[in-house]
């Protein structure tokens, strides 16, 4: 069987002769897309921006690309559907973008509300005035609540009279001691009901020459514990406040219903942080999104139950957004240091140059096509990296190869320039070969998906295009520029047993 051969390797294409004008280019692709992300942006995903996640329950299964059209035609465009568990249990976890269906006149109603309400509920009367709602529309359908401390019922004072406990001690059973039966726990706990001071009523009983038998932790008066009472007030308050805000403020709370429970409840609607500088904050969050989906599913597929909601706040976005750009630079300084090893200083630079410029290059589709960054997009990006860097990993072994390392006399600038040149072309074919091979299968993911899945695919395209372009111009001209600048010609032609020669290895040279 014949092979093809796109080039012939004895008819070398000039490739260094056009690393002028590929400089050029491969200068403008990243600054153009640098320009692109300052002046347009991002258009972050629901990773990287927040948004409401629901678990959803059907009663039948549901394609997940009919459920993105409900969503679509109720206006979250931004959106991620995909099965949840067992197949049989016919649910789905659907993610939307952040968005709110409150306003800055229902939020002052709802403070409004509560100041009314609540007013007798404070320790301090005037503290009323510090009621505050903040309400952020990116933040979705909640609002941070503050409140005032609640008033602590403090715990009365126990009766330590002497002669009122003889009193009530001797009618027990008369008038002698002998006849007065034993302070055992019972008896003890009635005297404590009555309102007298357990410890007192001990030191009574002895006097009265009683036999005390209750237990000693019986005889002690347990103080009060301010913490205690603290907290008990302020799950009082929360309670108060949830059922005030569900039933009197024209707004629901969001309903979870959690694995056992028969009916979706508030129990995890209104979050309570600690108390801070006299003020409590809660986190309320409404129905809002939840309820307009779940209605819309519901007419539209019947039986869809939503059974658990999340939200991913600003503060896990930004540390999404840290950790992909984290591993991205990550990626870039272990293949620095692999390059430097496996090859030389003057080969990292380029490799990682070649990188930067396929990543950004990759990115100015996100600017100017409006994709959505995701964690798959950060995936991608990678993939894109692990690519390129195998295909300038060929051609730099190409250039150790080819370029001797033992001459009698320093190499010109020219020579090397011949090198590189061959080391290029040798395997151009393989190049051009695995380039439209994987460019294949990217492109048939482009064309047959959607969603996230597509963008991944367009994601990948581009880059595979980046690699072979940076691979072959990016890499070696930035290779070739160091070599000129900064290598010594007298301390290369010193240099013994650094490396061989193809020809030096066919002969079995090692």
């Amino acid at each position: 069987m014949k092979f093809i051969r796109l080039f012939d390797p004895k008819s070398p294409i000039d490739f260094v002769g056009k690393f002028n004008l590929t400089n050029k280019v491969a200068m403008a692709i990243p600054t153009l897309s640098v320009i692109g992300l300052f002046v347009l942006g991002i258009n972050w995903g629901i990773d990287f921006s927040g948004g409401t996640e629901m678990q959803v329950q059907f009663k039948k299964a549901v394609p997940a690309q009919d459920i993105r059209s409900v969503l679509g035609d109720l206006g979250f465009a931004k959106n991620q559907v995909q099965s949840y568990g067992e197949s049989d249990n016919f649910e789905m976890l659907i993610r939307v973008e952040r968005v709110t269906t409150l306003t800055d006149k229902d939020v002052g109603q709802v403070a409004t509300l509560v100041k009314t309400k609540m007013a007798s509920t404070w320790q301090n009367a005037k503290d009323n005035d510090r009621v505050k709602a903040i309400f952020e529309k990116t933040a979705g359908d909640r609002i941070s609540l503050y409140l005032p401390l609640p008033k602590v019922e403090k715990k009365a004072e126990k009766n330590k009279d002497a002669e009122a406990i003889q009193t009530a001690l001797k009618a027990l059973g008369g008038t002698e001691p002998t006849s007065l039966p034993a302070l055992d726990d019972t008896t003890l706990d009635a005297f404590s009901t009555q309102g007298f001071h357990r410890g007192s009523v001990v030191e009574q009983a002895k006097t009265l020459g009683m036999d005390v038998t209750a237990a000693p932790e019986k005889q002690v008066e347990t103080e009060t514990n301010d913490l205690l009472a603290l907290d008990k007030a302020l799950q009082a308050q929360e309670q108060q406040l949830v059922a005030l805000i569900d039933n009197d403020s024209g707004f629901k709370l969001r309903r979870t219903k959690r694995k056992g429970q028969e009916k979706a409840d508030t129990s995890d609607s209104v979050i309570r942080a600690e108390p801070y500088d006299g003020m409590v904050k809660y986190m309320i969050h409404f129905q809002g999104i939840t309820d307009k989906i779940g209605k819309a599913l519901n007419e539209t597929f019947g039986g869809a139950e939503i059974r658990r909601v999340e939200f991913v706040d600003s503060q896990v976005s930004q540390q999404l957004r840290t950790d992909g750009a984290l591993a991205l630079i990550y990626a870039l300084l272990a293949i620095l240091a692999y390059v430097a090893f496996r090859f030389d200083v003057f080969f990292s630079p380029g490799a990682v140059v070649a990188l930067v410029h396929d990543s950004l290059g990759a990115l100015a589709l996100f600017a100017f096509a409006r994709i959505e960054f995701d964690l798959p997009s950060v995936a991608a990006l990678l993939t894109v990296v692990g690519y390129s860097i195998n295909n300038t990993i060929v051609i730099y072994d190409r250039v150790r190869e080819i370029l001797p390392t033992q001459t009698k006399d320093p190499l010109t600038d020219a020579q090397v320039e011949g090198y590189v040149n061959e080391a290029v072309n040798n395997p151009l074919s393989r190049t051009i070969n695995t380039t439209l091979t994987t460019l294949a299968a990217s492109v048939a993911l482009l064309l047959l998906t959607k969603g996230a899945v597509q963008n991944f695919a367009a994601v990948l395209s581009l880059g595979i295009l980046l690699g072979a372009f940076s691979s072959t111009f990016v890499a070696p001209a930035t290779y070739l520029g160091l070599r000129k600048r900064f290598f010594d010609p007298e301390a290369g032609t010193k240099q013994k047993g650094k490396g061989h020669s193809r020809e030096d290895r066919e002969r079995g040279i090692v």
